[in-house]
């Protein structure tokens, strides 16, 4: 645990300074189909379908409390007492829905863990309290505890054969990667928690639908972990809401500033004919989004429903000529009444921290990023001036004569300092691993599991003469 705290350190302090509740347990609400209390007790959740074979790893596992005795009972019980109590968290959370993002797997992994526990008792009890005993029920249970385990074992088995273990043949990446391949724009993904390729955030206008962000169109593994998103994901949220209630049709407009070229919307975790779990779009929403007048549906695959935005704003532009007011015009229906522009691009269009390029004097570059003050603009050594765009982003005003510019974001010190304390946690869990004793009770490095006591060693001396050999005391001093 300090380990992983360690390593986590930086996320953990951006999720208490900016985060929601949802970010790090993982519990967030979903309409998809959840796992009944036999899938979840037997493992039976994912790709893998264990099904009756499931059970044979509880009967193994039970094997410990009726046999075991001591410290093997001890554990056994230990181990069965955790797993019910997670089988019981996780059958109440996906009784409510509470399973989407994170999935039903990560809440199961104590379980797993108590699981291998017990068994691996199970088999401490058999060689310590059942082998060398006379032949009865505990040999019989043990005969069956074996072949349960290895029954067990065999959906596990099939499913690696051919290595993907029943994942998908294709997901949304290879799919779209037929529409564009770029990754100098930004994608929104709209459809159920659960079948989102990225984490999402939960709109508010009753669908239950979420949106996430992606760079391109191929979602990566990275974006399944989220913070609370801050004045941009609001904003977000509230153009999209307005779309689903009528409230625009010109969603495309009020997504262009953020670089948003794309609209994804999704029912199953992956395209046709790779995932036949799906969680239909209300039809409303799709309705709505195909009402948009400034949104254009691109025809791709019977699970997806791709719209294109193409007044999309490259993630950094010149908007001297939208002369936009200091603050960008925050509010929604201020954007609305901006003419349709879009701006050109300055200093590249690849997404990064750190880019240099041209940019003429006088003008006014905005950025399609959340404003954050590390963000800095130099130009032939002077610092642009940086204020708020839209409510949600920043632009740096160039004053005088343009030239060459450097647009680059710094760490923190504060990050620094995290950083540097991971470092030192792991050089500390280092030491306490391969520097110090091994943490092994003494009674147990003499005799692994042993419920007999203490060992007693007899050292006879090397000239002691063998007792009844005719010279009357075997004792040394002469004492019989």
């Amino acid at each position: 645990a300090a380990g992983a705290a360690a390593l986590s350190a930086p996320w953990l302090v951006e999720w208490v300074l900016r985060g929601d509740l949802a970010s790090v347990t993982g519990v967030w609400k979903g309409s998809g189909a959840m796992p009944s209390a036999a899938q979840i007790v037997t493992g039976s959740v994912g790709s893998v379908q264990t099904g009756w074979w499931g059970w044979g790893i509880a009967a193994a596992a039970l094997f410990g409390l009726l046999a075991g005795k001591g410290w093997r009972f001890a554990w056994s019980a230990a181990a069965w007492v955790l797993a019910i109590a997670v089988w019981v968290l996780v059958v109440l959370l996906a009784r409510g829905g509470y399973l989407a993002g994170a999935g039903p797997e990560l809440f199961l992994v104590p379980a797993a863990l108590a699981m291998a526990v017990a068994v691996a008792m199970s088999a401490t009890a058999f060689t310590d309290d059942v082998v060398g005993s006379d032949f009865g029920t505990n040999q019989i249970l043990a005969i069956v505890a074996g072949v349960a385990l290895v029954l067990s074992v065999v959906p596990v088995a099939v499913a690696s054969v051919d290595g993907r273990w029943y994942q998908p043949r294709g997901d949304y990446g290879r799919l779209l990667r037929t529409v564009d391949t770029g990754e100098t724009f930004r994608s929104l993904w709209i459809g159920d928690p659960d079948m989102l390729p990225l984490a999402g955030w939960q709109l508010n206008n009753g669908t239950g639908l979420a949106v996430g962000l992606s760079e391109g169109l191929n979602p990566l593994v990275t974006q399944r972990f989220r913070l609370n998103g801050g004045p941009g994901v609001r904003q977000l949220r509230t153009a999209v809401d307005a779309a689903f209630t009528g409230g625009t049709n010109r969603l495309g407009q009020l997504l262009a500033p953020m670089g948003i070229k794309y609209v994804v919307v999704v029912d199953r975790p992956a395209p046709e004919p790779f995932a036949p779990r799906e969680v239909p779009v209300p039809v409303g929403a799709l309705s709505a989004l195909r009402e948009q007048l400034d949104l254009v549906e691109v025809p791709t695959n019977p699970a997806v429903a791709l719209f294109k935005n193409p007044g999309a704003w490259p993630l950094r532009s010149d908007v001297t000529k939208l002369k936009l007011p200091n603050n960008g015009v925050p509010t929604l229906k201020g954007q609305l009444a901006l003419p349709p522009a879009t701006p050109p691009a300055v200093l590249g269009r690849e997404q990064s921290t750190n880019v240099s390029g041209k940019v003429p004097g006088e003008s006014q570059v905005a950025q399609a990023v959340s404003g954050d003050p590390a963000w800095s603009l130099t130009v032939d050594g002077r610092e642009a001036e940086r204020s708020d765009l839209f409510g949600w982003g920043q632009s740096f005003t160039v004053k005088g004569q343009g030239g060459t510019a450097t647009l680059k974001w710094s760490t923190p010190q504060f990050s620094r300092l995290l950083q540097l304390g991971q470092v030192l946690v792991l050089l500390a869990l280092l030491a306490m691993t391969f520097g110090g004793s091994r943490l092994v009770p003494r009674s147990r490095r003499n005799g692994a599991g042993s419920d007999e006591g203490p060992v007693v060693v007899v050292e006879e001396p090397a000239d002691m003469a063998p007792l009844g050999d005719g010279t009357g005391s075997g004792l040394p001093g002469g004492v019989a």
